[in-house]
């Protein structure tokens, strides 16, 4: 939380003194336990959702934070400046967690005789881990690279960070293509397409055409399914149209030799040619419980990585550390907690996520039917309303699908007026979509 309020300070420009710290506690502070879900010893278990309880929560968390920083600034001659802060603070993390260790390493000593083994050192196990989380230095690194950021895009004008465009007309024409630290998602039947216009327009335009280093979580299709997606785009606009090899095909290992000299010419040209930023796929299944660290850790390494597609949403799992910790059983506690650390990893790193996202069954219904969608009709509905910048859904009635047309409307934006009933005419073989110019209608 005190890295939270530092990071607040840089953002505005202030000194972390205690008067800007009470002025954190009375406005950016309630949201953001909630958001990073941050708990105290003396809070116990609470449910943020409860607004007693988060009231009561955030009543320890102000004396809490208070205290510490009256810890971290006993010096007398103390300047409260950023510099000396992260220096204080340093120092306190290195302190509690020697202090913190000590007092398990005395616990698991005194248990050992009276439990068994293992059962002593999961617990040690995931006790060490939940410290090591709490204190550590990775956020004093991850405070750097937010201020160097801050830094480097002092203009004076506070406009965000344009990345690209993404070539979708209506979607380009209302936001203006692609900004860092956004969440965009997209919501669309099963088998429709979704996929292809993530890896096309999200993926593919950004890295070949701006040279955007993009990540792509692929949690259906394998690594060479997703690979083969991006060569057959890559076909079709290397050679302007005259070459068409649909990526089914390639995963059949169905081509004959001259459709082989493309595609391996291809292939070598997409992923080995410096103009072009680098596309990384992983179809690793997608933990929740250690999805911000590995991807945290992952940016540290990759900071050009500046567009992230997770697809999908609903896919993601929960599996425990230990026994210890709590499984999220539900499909919505697990999509909320993926989204609240997306929105956590956005803001660090400047990263746009684009997720999709599956209809609920009634969702479905109402999409195959063309009629309106609201956010009860997704999955994580709730939470993806609250967490995204901009959303955008497709309906296709069976007519729709016969005639490879796709109708995407865009129903919750920011700094953007949103569009309605925008047609597609699609091509799935080779991941294309084609807007429509004689229907649809920016609202």
């Amino acid at each position: 939380m005190m890295y939270l309020f530092l990071d607040y300070a840089s953002k505005l420009g202030i000194p972390a003194t205690l008067k800007y710290l009470q002025a954190f506690l009375k406005t950016d502070a309630k949201r953001l336990m909630r958001e990073h879900n941050i708990k105290t010893n003396e809070m116990g278990v609470a449910d943020f959702n409860d607004p007693s309880q988060l009231e009561e929560a955030f009543r320890v968390m102000a004396v809490v934070l208070q205290q510490y920083y009256e810890e971290l600034v006993r010096v007398d001659d103390f300047e409260p400046i950023l510099g000396n802060f992260k220096v204080a603070i340093k120092e306190f993390m290195c302190h509690k967690k020697k202090d913190l260790g000590t007092k398990l390493i005395m616990s698991a000593y005194a248990d050992i005789t009276n439990e068994e083994v293992n059962d002593v050192f999961d617990r040690m196990s995931y006790d060490i881990e939940e410290i090591t989380d709490v204190y550590d230095d990775d956020k004093l690194a991850d405070l750097d690279f937010l201020l160097n950021r801050r830094q480097d895009d002092e203009d004076g004008s506070g406009s965000m960070v344009k990345i690209c465009t993404t070539s979708i007309p209506c979607f380009d024409g209302d936001l203006g293509g692609l900004f860092e630290s956004m969440i965009i998602t997209y919501t669309a039947l099963a088998g429709s397409g979704k996929t292809r216009l993530a890896t096309h327009y999200f993926a593919y335009i950004p890295a070949v055409l701006y040279g955007v280093d993009v990540r792509i979580d692929s949690l259906e299709l394998s690594v060479r399914q997703i690979e083969n997606m991006l060569i057959a785009v890559h076909i079709v606009n290397v050679w302007g149209g005259k070459i068409k090899i649909p990526d089914s095909m390639m995963n059949k290992n169905a081509l004959d030799g001259e459709a082989l000299k493309y595609y391996k010419a291809a292939k070598q040209d997409l992923f080995n040619n410096p103009k072009y930023g680098k596309i990384f796929i992983n179809d690793k299944p997608l933990v929740v419980e250690r999805f911000y660290r590995e991807s945290r850790q992952f940016l540290s390494f990759n900071k050009g990585v500046k567009m992230w597609i997770v697809d999908y949403a609903g896919m993601a799992l929960s599996q425990p550390r230990n026994k210890y910790e709590n499984r999220l059983f539900s499909k919505a506690d697990i999509i909320d907690k993926l989204y609240t650390d997306i929105r956590r990893l956005s803001n660090l790193s400047g990263c746009t996520f684009f997720v999709l996202n599956q209809y609920n069954q009634e969702g479905a219904a109402k999409a195959k039917a063309g009629k309106e969608i609201d956010q009860g009709d997704i999955q994580g509905g709730q939470t993806v309303q609250k967490f995204s910048d901009y959303n955008m859904y497709a309906t296709q009635t069976p007519e729709q699908k016969a005639a490879c047309i796709l109708d995407i409307s865009a129903d919750k934006v920011r700094a953007a007026k949103g569009f309605s009933h925008v047609y597609f005419r699609t091509d799935l073989s080779v991941s294309k979509l084609e807007q429509m110019k004689t229907k649809g209608a920016l609202v």
